[in-house]
């Protein structure tokens, strides 16, 4: 039973009954916590780009021979690439960033 509520910009605040017991829940809301998982997976893509794209352009001399009808410096082709390569991560973190946004935070300190 819930007894009240509150709601910040970026919490909900829960004090429910279970057991004749009052529990404080707090946590953050869950499009707080999904944005918090999606932008942590941004930060890890976008490090991940900026290393790989110029190790890619040096390492495409050598691959020059196997390329037939690209240059080694296309810039569509590497766009393309790494716009690919962000969509595949953000659909892989967002079904994690998903369940961890739906999960009760009382619960998940209990889990750990």
């Amino acid at each position: 039973m819930t007894i009240g509520s509150a709601r910040t910009s970026e919490t909900l605040d829960t004090v429910t009954v279970e057991g004749g017991h009052l529990l404080w829940q707090d946590g953050p809301l869950p499009k707080t916590e999904l944005f918090a998982q999606l932008s942590q997976s941004a930060v890890l893509v976008a490090i991940g780009l900026a290393a790989g794209v110029p190790a890619s352009l040096v390492a495409a001399r050598s691959a020059e021979s196997l390329l037939f009808g690209l240059s080694p410096h296309d810039a569509t082709t590497i766009l393309a690439a790494s716009g690919l390569l962000a969509a595949i991560a953000a659909c892989a973190s967002l079904a994690p960033a998903w369940r961890a946004a739906r999960i009760e935070p009382t619960r998940a300190l209990r889990e750990e």
